[in-house]
């Protein structure tokens, strides 16, 4: 289930994308976080997505290896 997130708050739980530094939605499983990530990410290869486990404040980059 995708909810938007404001992008100056962060969310205590869930799994949030976040697009070039901006968030974009928070999800309730990290497999919908991470397809949703890898959808944007293969709409624009160069752009720079993240999912982030809101509780552990933790980032998995979907970023592959562009750099």
């Amino acid at each position: 289930m995708q909810n938007p997130v404001p992008s100056a708050v962060f969310p205590a739980e869930g799994y949030v994308v976040e697009i070039a530094g901006t968030f974009n939605a928070v999800y309730g499983s990290f497999t919908a976080a991470l397809k949703a990530g890898l959808e944007l990410k293969h709409k624009d290869s160069q752009a720079q997505v993240k999912v982030y486990d809101a509780s552990e404040r933790a980032v998995s980059s979907s970023s592959g290896n562009s750099q």
